[in-house]
């Protein structure tokens, strides 16, 4: 995707957001200054090429710690998005840990029933909520 593809779809109203300059595993780096040059050269690259700093930092691979949420906080990010199969609650849960749903080539049958909260990721398999 080129940047005129993407400043074309915020003209056309989607928000444009990090997923981080270089998509390391965020809370695998020891050091927070390449925590933090992630997070702000991702931000500054968004906000030249559109003319808009983005509000939204998307963790990679849902990777992230406590460093990488205060980091991004003082980013300038105004919500984090991780990695998870549960719903979430605007106002009750923190918006730096937004769960988004991995959905890989899967059948849509599957899709649909990650989407409908019946079917649920474990922490070693899949297993069907009852």
């Amino acid at each position: 995707m080129s940047w005129n593809d993407i400043r074309q779809l915020e003209q056309d109203g989607f928000i444009i957001g990090s997923h981080s300059h270089t998509h390391p595993l965020l809370a695998s780096l020891e050091r927070e200054e390449e925590i933090s040059a992630e997070l702000t050269i991702s931000a500054r690259t968004i906000m030249q090429e559109t003319g808009k700093l983005p509000q939204t930092i998307s963790y990679p691979v849902g990777n992230y710690d406590e460093r990488v949420v205060r980091l991004s906080k003082e980013a300038g990010y105004h919500y984090g998005l991780a990695v998870g199969q549960q719903f979430f609650k605007m106002g009750k849960d923190d918006h730096f840990k937004i769960p988004r749903a991995e959905l890989h080539q899967e059948p849509a049958w599957k899709v649909q029933m990650r989407i409908s909260g019946i079917y649920s990721l474990g922490k070693k398999n899949m297993a069907i909520k009852r």
